[in-house]
């Protein structure tokens, strides 16, 4: 019977032709394939059928399929190719087509046999792809889920004790591969145990979901501005587009900005970020650093626009940084500075606090700081300065809120130690916290480089007067409204002037002290006493940094916070040890003439009065010997001697025409009750005598160390 069932599934019941499997009708027709040699065409065929007007080109598989309408796959095609591709030679070859049932099935057999080969390197190309982890744009979601490396651990989630050792290798691996997961894993584990869980991957798996539902809103936004650019026939979101959102996914949870600036700092805990990228530009070399399409395709523009991005414009996976400048971080928790309150980390919760400093000792109110204690006690000695000294030093802790109306000025001989206190309060404020005054510091535009700092210290003031001029000293030390010109821009106004100042200086302050507006807002801390080489510590300062910091922040917060509850409504002279007022007198006397003539000359006695006409003489005459002048015109200073003793006044004094004396009935011969006049005296004072001298040098000398004047 015709075989041509085995093509078909009807089959034919013509009678074969003697000698063949078919019939007649179904018989095949030979076809010869010659090869032809030509310049234009290689390896090209013709067939012997074609006449020479009507030459047409097959390919290699084109020959074996004409005249039939064998249906072969492209595998088998192939393979036929290839056979035919190696008859080079111009000779003419007749190839018959196999159409047997038998030549089918092994045909088909090796197709089959071919297939499973493919599927078999398909597998082993997707198993080596396997052991590769995700690029770093992934999140901690899809490390989870869909890292080959990682999802082999099947035991995530689950409690059994069977599966401990494999969680801690699952979690080992995540932070081996991807090290910038390693902050919210080890934060999430310490989060846990303080909570009490079991075990901390309940708490990695939430927080990766919710750090997931954040990156699904910015890939969502994505979608929607393609899908809307996709709507009104606008293109494709552009290179720096793509750049943008890549950098957001990167800095998610990682990294915060500062605004106007562009310095990014980098997640340490929950609630403190650490400067990490000074400039922007370093920022984006380092997270693109493996990025090929970045390095390819980025130009100045993009990176321009970038920086634009970081500097100005608010997105929630980027956030601002906001320091809170009133809390300081410890390693147990944070201390609001404002109230003198501490909070441990596990009874924070949700709330969430940038603290201006994070310390790595733990918060311990009570804990003693010997190398601190010594080195005041060998300078002040007495207990209450040094603690009048901790209240000034913590009310420059942050900005301030009372009215003492104060600058404290420190002032002394160098190598006194004078630098010890300001870089322990620099170092209590963060990186770009603290402004500078320097001997650079311009005057009329200075003071707009300090208006957002939180604290002012000069390590060297040669002379204060033109480095602040007076009338800004004195806005800024009772709080007034300030306006700091800034070149070639719009001054900046600033309502109420609250931030804190600290001056250090070898000489005096030199402003000049009309009616003691200078000496009664100066807190001046004196250093007498000279250290010798065979005491000093060139590392004390480090030291004490490293080991007691922590604990005298808070001592002189807590000490500043009882002052303000005890001493509120008073003035700092109240209450401030007979170290400050000594301190007073003597820059009431460097910024005032009358003032130190009067106290190197005069001394207070009660019922003595000395004629204003003649201390005016001997004021000039002082003054022309003192600061080398040809003439003098200074007159008394009514309101210093005012502040100077309140028992010191002024009056009009009746007296004898004849004698000069005080008119009372017998003072001379020629008394007359007519013959009198009214002079101007300063009452219950007189003239120094040698002995008021040798007891004053006697009462300094019982002060041990050097004294320093200026």
């Amino acid at each position: 019977m015709c075989l041509q069932q085995t093509l078909k599934n009807t089959p034919c019941k013509s009678k074969n032709v003697a000698g063949s499997d078919y019939c007649k009708k179904h018989q095949p027709v030979a076809v010869e394939a010659v090869a032809v040699e030509s310049d234009n065409f290689e390896n090209e065929y013709v067939s012997d059928n074609d006449t020479s007007d009507d030459v047409q080109l097959f390919s290699n598989s084109g020959i074996k399929n004409s005249e039939t309408h064998i249906v072969k796959s492209e595998e088998s095609i192939e393979v036929e190719s290839t056979e035919v591709q190696s008859i080079m030679s111009p000779q003419i070859i007749t190839e018959q087509i196999p159409l047997s049932a038998n030549d089918l099935k092994a045909m088909h057999a090796r197709e089959h046999e071919r297939e499973h080969e493919r599927e078999h390197e398909r597998k082993q190309a997707k198993k080596a792809k396997s052991v590769e982890p995700l690029d770093e744009y992934a999140t901690l979601k899809d490390v989870l889920y869909e890292c080959p490396i990682i999802s082999k651990f099947n035991t995530w989630g689950t409690e059994e004790e069977s599966g401990a050792q494999l969680k801690v290798r699952k979690i080992q691996k995540i932070i081996e591969l991807y090290p910038r997961f390693a902050p919210i894993i080890k934060e999430c584990q310490r989060v846990t145990k303080l909570k009490g869980f079991k075990s901390s991957y309940e708490e990695i798996y939430n927080a990766a979901h919710r750090q997931d539902g954040e990156f699904f809103d910015a890939r969502g936004e994505l979608d929607d501005r393609e899908s809307r650019y996709l709507k009104c026939k606008k293109p494709m979101p552009t290179r720096e587009m793509i750049y943008r959102y890549m950098m957001l996914i990167i800095a998610s949870g990682r990294y915060r900005r500062e605004r106007d600036t562009g310095v990014i700092y980098e997640r340490v805990n929950n609630y403190f970020f650490k400067l990490a990228y000074p400039n922007p530009e370093d920022f984006l070399t380092d997270i693109f650093a493996n990025n090929p399409m970045y390095s390819a395709y980025s130009t100045a523009q993009h990176r321009a626009q970038l920086i634009n991005y970081i500097k100005r414009v608010d997105h929630k996976l980027f956030p601002f940084m906001k320091i809170d400048h009133n809390f300081i971080g410890y390693a147990n928790g944070i201390c609001d500075l404002k109230t003198g309150k501490f909070t441990k980390t596990e009874d924070l919760g949700n709330r969430v606090v940038q603290v201006r400093m994070l310390y790595k000792s733990d918060f311990a109110p009570n804990a003693e700081t010997p190398k601190f204690d010594a080195a005041m006690k060998y300078q002040f000695g007495d207990d209450q300065t040094i603690s009048d000294i901790m209240f000034l030093c913590g009310r420059a802790m942050t900005r301030v809120e009372d009215n003492f109306q104060i600058m404290v000025y420190q002032h002394g001989a160098g190598g006194c130690g004078k630098s010890l206190l300001t870089n322990l309060l620099r170092a209590t404020h963060g990186a770009n916290q603290v402004g500078t005054l320097s001997k650079s510091h311009q005057a009329q535009f200075g003071l707009s480089e300090h208006v957002d700092k939180q604290l002012i210290v000069c390590d060297d003031s040669t002379n204060i007067a033109k480095m602040l001029p007076k009338d800004d000293f004195l806005s800024m030390t009772s709080h007034g409204s300030i306006k700091c010109p800034v070149k070639g821009k719009v001054s900046k106004d600033v309502e109420r002037w609250d931030i804190p100042m600290f001056i250090n200086s070898n000489y005096a302050p030199n402003y000049n002290d009309e009616s003691g507006e200078i000496s009664r807002r100066l807190v001046v801390i004196r250093y007498t006493k000279l250290i010798s080489e065979s005491m000093k510590n060139l590392e004390l300062e480090s030291e004490i940094k490293s080991e007691e910091l922590g604990n005298i922040i808070y001592r002189m917060r807590s000490t500043y916070l009882e002052y303000c509850k005890k001493y509120k409504g008073k003035s700092i002279e109240s209450f401030l040890s007979e170290h400050f007022k000594k301190s007073q007198a003597e820059a009431r006397c460097s910024a005032n003439a009358t003032a130190r003539f009067i106290t190197e000359r005069c001394i207070f006695e009660e019922g003595s009065n000395i004629q204003v006409a003649e201390l005016t003489r001997e004021l000039r005459a002082w003054c022309v010997d003192t600061f080398n002048l040809g003439n003098s015109k200074e007159d008394l200073n009514t309101a210093t001697l005012k502040l100077m003793n309140p028992m010191w006044e002024i009056k009009a004094v009746k007296h004898c025409k004849h004698c000069k004396g005080r008119h009372i009935k017998g003072c001379c011969s020629l008394y007359s009750s007519a013959d009198r006049g009214n002079i101007k005296s300063l009452t219950n004072i007189r003239y120094k005598t040698d002995a008021d001298r040798e007891a004053e040098d006697a009462e300094d000398d019982e002060d041990e160390g050097v004294e320093f004047d200026a």
